[in-house]
């Protein structure tokens, strides 16, 4: 099958997302948002440093509002600490450990044997959705993130985008 444009808001078989399937509360379940970034330090968001305070204003209100998690294992490169966020497991378990990243023209992502966190979500009743990196995988359509539990994508799924 033919890869979506993946700058747009697809949803399973590529069928477009609608705006009330992904603010839809009537379910009772909490909302889940999980934020990862790449190359940031602890104190270089605002609720985390005194310096910062008040420049990431809705992250903070987020986060005041929300749970924190505070105690984890950062990986050396952005690849294995989405593997790890998403599977629940350490690099060396999903093989997505070493210098070696998920270049453009790869021929292998994140193993296909594991159940991933939106996945499980997904099983629960919950609308999940993506945005930003992806780069787990991308040379089969079987590793794209809506095949793997993700309702709607909308990002890049290299190790890289753009900006001209």
């Amino acid at each position: 099958a033919k890869a979506p444009d993946v700058q747009e808001n697809l949803g399973p078989e590529g069928s477009k997302a609608s705006e009330k399937d992904m603010t839809d509360t009537s379910h009772g379940m909490p909302h889940v948002v999980y934020v990862l970034v790449d190359d940031m330090g602890w104190n270089d968001i605002g609720y985390q440093s005194t310096d910062l305070q008040g420049m990431s204003p809705h992250i903070d209100d987020i986060a005041s509002k929300g749970i924190k998690l505070t105690s984890f294992y950062a990986q050396h490169l952005c690849t294995p600490s989405r593997a790890a966020l998403l599977t629940g497991k350490l690099g060396l378990r999903t093989g997505l450990m070493h210098d070696e990243v998920i270049a453009p023209m790869s021929p292998w992502g994140l193993s296909l044997d594991y159940k991933l966190l939106p996945q499980y979500l997904q099983g629960m009743g919950y609308k999940t959705h993506i945005v930003g990196k992806w780069h787990l995988g991308h040379y089969m359509y079987d590793f794209y993130p809506t095949k793997r539990g993700f309702d709607t994508f909308y990002g890049y799924v290299t190790d890289q985008e753009h900006y001209y």
